[in-house]
């Protein structure tokens, strides 16, 4: 049985530095509050998966306190290190080689959609497959799945820009990687994703989520 490691990226919600892109409609203060519910769903989501560690990488440094309170079950914290987005999931990468992994599937909290069923299915597409990766309708992604732990997937590759999957399966080809490429999920990164999400019938939000969203009405 090969070793799993889930790699989780979350930042600390603190009004004003998270989930900016949905202020307006929402306020400071609520879309931190539903960062926090993003968190809570992805964590809840993890902690459901067999057979894994799980690794958590938080950002900013001294952001522990806080998210030990929203771990369940055994969780590992890490700093996330790195000058930018890119470098930091290299460095996870990293992390989990250095650990003696040999799987991990690594993702962020911006789809209170997840399940652990998701993530069950993309460690186990890694028995035929060296890379499963969760295309972002945005050009990034929402999970990845690797059983060749290389840092340099991340050559050339500027998160944030609609030119993160051409580059990646690039790297991945350049390889010779068997990909396995999952459904184009929407990311939750302004009011318009979110109201997406909850337009379509095939999509059920996390509990975290669905609660916040029933109880709070957006704000300017």
């Amino acid at each position: 049985m090969p070793r799993r490691a889930l790699l989780i990226f979350a930042k600390e919600p603190t009004p004003g530095r998270v989930k900016t892109r949905m202020i307006p409609p929402w306020s400071a203060q609520q879309a931190a509050a539903l960062s926090e519910c993003f968190i809570r769903d992805t964590l809840l989501a993890a902690a459901a998966v067999d057979g894994v560690d799980r690794h958590l990488f938080i950002s900013p440094p001294g952001s522990e306190p806080f998210f030990r309170k929203l771990c369940y079950g055994d969780c590992k914290m890490v700093v996330q290190q790195g000058r930018d987005f890119t470098q930091r999931c290299a460095h996870s990468l990293r992390v989990a080689a250095d650990h003696g992994y040999d799987q991990i599937v690594q993702i962020g909290t911006d789809t209170p959609q997840i399940r652990a069923a998701d993530i069950q299915h993309a460690f186990d597409a890694l028995a035929s497959h060296d890379m499963v990766f969760g295309p972002a309708r945005d050009g990034g992604y929402y999970l990845l799945a690797l059983s060749g732990l290389d840092p340099a997937l991340y050559d050339g590759v500027v998160m944030g820009r609609e030119t993160v999957y051409e580059r990646m399966m690039a790297n991945a080809q350049r390889r010779s990687w068997q990909v396995r490429e999952l459904s184009l999920w929407t990311d939750a990164d302004t009011d318009e994703d979110l109201r997406a999400l909850l337009d379509d019938p095939k999509i059920l939000l996390g509990r975290h989520t669905r609660a916040f969203l029933n109880a709070v009405n957006p704000k300017g």
